[in-house]
Parts: C-alpha cells; structure tokens; sequence
C-alpha cells in the first residue's frame, strides 16, 4: 500500500511539473516596438484639390455623417496610395508594425475601460504577437514580417502562430518566402530594430508583381496599408453600437486623423467582400474568418497626402485565429531619421556606418538572406505529444491508484464483506487444487492477513 502511495504522489509531482512547464514557457513580458515621433515628411503636395475640397466640408460645421464618411474614405485613399506609389516614385519610407492578438479572447476595450494592449494580454490561451518592417529606398524595398506567441500556452499555440514572411524586389522581379511553424524559429523578443529573428530555411520564390499580389493577397498593390475593401456601405454613422465613432480633424501639427468603424450590421454580401483577402490569407494556415465582431480604425494622414500612422482594434471569429486584435503602423518619410532606426540591427554590427554607409546598401544586405537548413531539433509537436504520452501513462497510475484505495476503504468499512471477499478467493484456490486458506481480518494492521 505504501509502494502505492509513493508512486501516486510521483505521478501527481509529474503531473504537475508538466503543466507548469506547458504554462510558464515564455510567460515573461512582450518586448515592445519603440516608436519615434516622425517629422513633417519633407515632400510635394500630393492630395488634389477635389480630394481637398472633400476633406474641408466634412470639417466645416454641420457637416452630415455622409459627408465625414466619403472624406474619412477619401483620406484612406490618398493614404494608401503614398505606400503603393513608394516604389514607382522612388520614396524613401520606412513602416514600422506591432500587432498583437489575444488568441481566442473576444473582450471590447472601449466596453472594459482599458488600453487595447491590456486587453489583448487577457487571454488564457496566450497571445500572439507580430513584427514586421517595410524599407523603401528610391525604388528598391524590403519587407518583413514575423510573428510568434507568447504567454500562457505559448509552447503549444507557437507550433499554429509561429511565422515568417519575407518580400523584396531586385532586376525587376520580386522575390516571396514563407515559412511557417517551428522551423521559422519565429522570435519576437529583439528589443532593437527590427524587433524579431527569424530562421529562413527555404529560398525565396521568384514573382512577377500580379502574381505576387496573388501569392500575398493584396487587393490594391504589394504595399498597401491593409488588404480589406472598405465603401461608404459598410462604414457605421457613429450610431451602429454604443463604442462607434466617426470623425475628422485636423491638428496644428500639419496632419489629418479620422476614425471610424465598420457597421457590423450592414450588407452580409459587402462585410464578406469587405474581409475576403484576410479570410484566404488566414486559410493558408487553417484557419477560417467566419465573422467580426466590432472594427474600430484609427488614420492619421500628412497634410501633403503621405501616411503618418494606421491603427485598427478589432475581434474576430476564427477559431483558434480569432480574439480581440491590435494593430498599429506608424510610417516615416525622414531619410535621415531612417537610417538611424535601422542601424540598430544587429546584423550590421559595430561599424555599421562604414559597413553600411546607405539605406541602398542596407536593402541590398536584406535582399540577400542566409538559407539554413531545418533544425534537426525535435519540434515542439513531438516534445507535446511525448509529454502527453506521459500525462496519459501518469492519468491511468493516478487513476488505478485511486480504485485501489477506494476499494481498500470499502473493505475496511465491512467485515463481513471483507470474510466474504476472501472466502471466494479461497474456494477459487481450492478449484485449483492448491488448497484452501482461511483467511482473518486483523483489525489492529492497515490491511489483511492470512
């Protein structure tokens, strides 16, 4: 009986040192993005003067809600198309991202009275938290995207979240790699630019731009702001839900900043075109955009019609892709200011300025990856299902343990059932010709005796 409860209180040890290693993994802080303020982008006036004219009357007083809305859209329009021109134009611009996604985890921070940041961290499946870069440099760019989880679970959910994305153009063409689980080695806990490592174990593949914009889901060009159709339609006239919004201002500052929020209610037919890219994008993971459940935007826009900074707060049903999101986009027009946030990589290391003396010579350092092979470490999948073998084996000694106490506790609880239990055993004995036994409770021991 002893032997028993020792291994009983191995199992349970075991057991518990499982779950605490399943949970702590990576349970530390999320490293986060620093952003600069970014000066005035010093460059030519790009808004016309219709575009203008659109943006003053939704200013001027007793504008409608319509009015706000065309012009809200509007700016998203000039917006978005300083980052699809960047490349023909030969812009030099940097985007900086944070996202973060508390998986599986619905709350509405504007409903809970937090910062959307808080409330992503909420979640006890953990959250996923995601990185990324796009330099541009008179014509040539590259882009980056990196995501990993972190928090509760963070072991188990790193083996769907874990990825990486790399996109860059050179001799006309442009060049895609995807990489995906474990094998990207996927971390987010840099904390200098660019915020993330990476493992790229396969090389890039070579696209023409249609076919790129095909592979990445783009709706509008390779780098655009987001990848989902907005229209005067579904935007919400600040009376859809109690937290909706609509309004447009305008700072001393020199830039415009217009929010707004999708109407959940509006067409099903437009709220499907609405996110039709991000639900293939997400599908090529497995997962599946059923629905949203609140989207919430926040746009700052240049005066000269050049982006300053995108934020949207948003939920989603998607399984194991869903939960409250945050992203946040902040872009900077400044060469020399640019170069001074990318000369934090490591990667270049002490002498970076004579290493790399240019923007164009950094760019050309990360359109030339190193390919490595896959680790021949044992994945985390094959560390989980190991452990779970164990959980299993711990489980079944735990639950045998337990029959085996109880049946003892029944036995010492009735001795009549006990003689009767023994006498059994001794007729059996008795079948077998080895004799019989008489077999005696002996109340001052913790068992029986012959």
């Amino acid at each position: 009986m002893r032997k028993k409860v020792l291994l009983a209180l191995i199992a349970a040890l075991l057991l518990v040192s499982f779950v605490f290693v399943l949970t702590a993994c990576n349970k530390g802080g999320i490293a986060g993005m620093h952003f600069e303020e970014q000066p005035r982008p010093a460059l030519e006036n790009r808004i016309s003067s219709e575009e203008q004219n659109i943006l003053d009357i939704a200013l001027s007083d007793g504008a409608t809600s319509d009015e706000v809305i065309e012009a809200c859209l509007t700016l998203y329009d000039i917006a978005n198309q300083s980052r699809i021109q960047a490349e023909e134009q030969g812009w030099t611009s940097l985007m900086l991202q944070e996202s973060k996604m508390g998986i599986m985890y619905n709350g509405d921070p504007r409903e809970e009275n937090l910062p959307p940041d808080d409330v992503v961290t909420k979640s006890a499946f953990g959250t996923v938290v995601m990185h990324a870069f796009t330099l541009h440099d008179k014509g040539d760019f590259y882009s980056q995207f990196v995501a990993d989880a972190k928090g509760n679970l963070s072991m188990l959910m790193g083996m769907f979240t874990k990825m990486l994305k790399i996109t860059y153009n050179e001799g006309g063409n442009y060049y895609f790699a995807s990489v995906t689980g474990d094998n990207s080695e996927a971390n987010v806990d840099l904390e200098v630019f660019p915020y993330a490592t990476y493992a790229l174990t396969k090389e890039p593949q070579e696209y023409n731009y249609d076919d790129l914009m095909t592979a990445i889901h783009s709706l509008d060009g390779i780098n655009e702001i987001y990848n989902m159709k907005y229209c005067p339609e579904i935007i919400s006239d600040g009376t859809a839900s109690e937290f909706d919004e609509l309004s447009l201002t305008y700072s001393d500052e020199g830039y415009y900043t217009a929010k707004f929020a999708v109407d959940m209610g509006a067409s099903p037919k437009l709220l499907r075109e609405w996110f039709r890219l991000p639900k293939e994008d997400m599908a090529v993971s497995g997962q599946d955009i059923e629905s949203y459940d609140y989207f919430y935007v926040t746009l700052e826009v240049w005066d000269t019609g050049y982006v300053k900074s995108y934020e949207a707060v948003y939920a989603r049903e998607a399984g194991m892709g869903g939960g409250i999101t945050t992203d946040n986009f902040k872009y900077y027009w400044d060469e020399e200011q640019i170069y001074d946030i990318v000369k934090a990589d490591p990667r270049f290391g002490d002498d970076v300025e004579n290493t790399f003396p240019s923007l164009h010579d950094m760019i050309e350092f990360y359109k030339h990856p190193v390919v490595v092979p896959p680790s021949n470490k044992p994945s985390n999948l094959v560390i989980l299902v190991i452990l779970a073998l164990a959980v299993i084996a711990i489980l079944v000694t735990l639950i045998v343990v337990a029959i085996s106490a109880i049946v003892k506790a029944i036995r010492r609880s009735s001795p009549k059932l006990t003689q009767r239990y023994y006498a059994r055993l001794a007729r059996k004995a008795e079948k077998k010709g080895s004799g019989g036994t008489d077999y005696v409770l002996n109340d001052d021991e913790d068992d029986f005796t012959l």
